[in-house]
């Protein structure tokens, strides 16, 4: 995100994908999937794992949602694949690619995630999962 916010020449062509419009459409899916799969996502209350997916859903949209969605959904992309024309301006197109700078957070987030799960394990598991990749 970083790179494509200081480099980038401007909205995407329709008739071209390089490989970094590739990247960046994958990374869009995968963090779309993740948000689905986030509903479906025990959490921890008071030392024990919240099972019930209609507090998962409710407690998800208390809390991560919205950031989620405003990192995860590529508003740019959607903006400039519904106008036909090019009156959107490229400024208006990197100020909303700003936005996506929430990814970063997400990653942060998602370490986080990991170390409470490295913690919670007691077999070592996780620990050699981890050191493989």
């Amino acid at each position: 995100v970083p790179y494509t916010l200081a480099f980038d020449d401007g909205p995407m062509q329709k008739d071209h994908y390089g490989p970094l419009e590739i990247w960046d459409l994958t990374l869009d899916v995968i963090f779309c999937l993740d948000i689905a799969i986030s509903f479906c996502t025990c959490y921890f209350e008071n030392g024990l794992y919240v099972s019930n997916l209609g507090k998962i859903f409710t407690n998800y949209l208390r809390t991560w949602f919205f950031l989620d969605l405003v990192g995860s959904v590529p508003f740019d992309k959607i903006i400039v694949a519904v106008s036909s024309s090019q009156s959107t301006s490229g400024s208006s197109l990197r100020a909303l690619r700003f936005i996506r700078l929430l990814k970063i957070v997400r990653a942060i987030r998602f370490v986080k995630k990991l170390s409470q799960v490295e913690e919670n394990d007691t077999s070592g598991y996780f620990r050699n999962v981890i050191n493989i990749f």
